[in-house]
């Protein structure tokens, strides 16, 4: 019975550092932030969905910096369509973009909109490829030189900015929504299989 209880006890460690996170920015095709694939066809276009999760981390502010990588050459992305609070950027989404609002857009949710985002697969390429949020380059979270990262600002007098991870989606292919907070049911389920 001993030998149970410690494994479920470094099994919960273990998730909860796997699981857990200080908020993400991460593409889904929906707010229940379940649906991280789709299968997009030789020149086809699939709109993917800009999110912040909240989970563990703080709460959102007015503005975000962040950059798109696709694994394959072919995708490009067209405008983004930002929630009407948008107020200006900076950059691109492929250099790395810094977008602003006139207001406070994250507080009290725990699943942020952060815009739509039209991906073109421009050639003839139907194998799986992810486009993954990763570090802005040009990210200057204080004075001084660039600190490439995925930032977030908070809602205060400062726009105090903060550092949070990035997630992944994936085309013709399957994913596990990573920045999904699991549950103590959902590990046990694992043990079973």
């Amino acid at each position: 019975m001993k030998k149970l209880a410690m494994v479920a006890a470094v099994i919960l460690l273990i998730s909860t550092l796997v699981f857990a996170h200080e908020g993400a920015i991460s593409l889904y095709l929906d707010e229940t932030i379940g649906d991280c694939d789709e299968s997009i066809g030789a020149f086809g276009i699939v709109d993917i969905n800009l999110y912040y999760v909240k989970d563990q981390g703080l709460e959102l502010g007015r503005s975000y910096e962040f950059r798109l990588v696709a694994t394959n050459g072919t995708a490009i992305y067209n405008q983004p369509v930002w929630p009407p609070t948008f107020q200006a950027s900076i950059g691109d989404l492929v250099n790395g973009i810094s977008v602003a609002h006139s207001v406070c857009i994250g507080s009290g949710e725990t699943v942020t909109w952060l815009g739509t985002i039209p991906v073109f697969n421009v050639g003839a390429d139907t194998d799986t490829f992810q486009v993954r949020v990763v570090d802005n380059p040009n990210s200057k979270p204080g004075p001084g030189d660039p600190i490439p990262g995925i930032y977030i600002t908070l809602c205060d007098e400062n726009q105090t900015m903060v550092q949070v991870i990035g997630g992944t989606f994936i085309f013709n292919g399957e994913c596990n929504p990573a920045v999904e907070t699991k549950s103590w049911g959902a590990i046990k389920s694992l043990i079973k299989r």
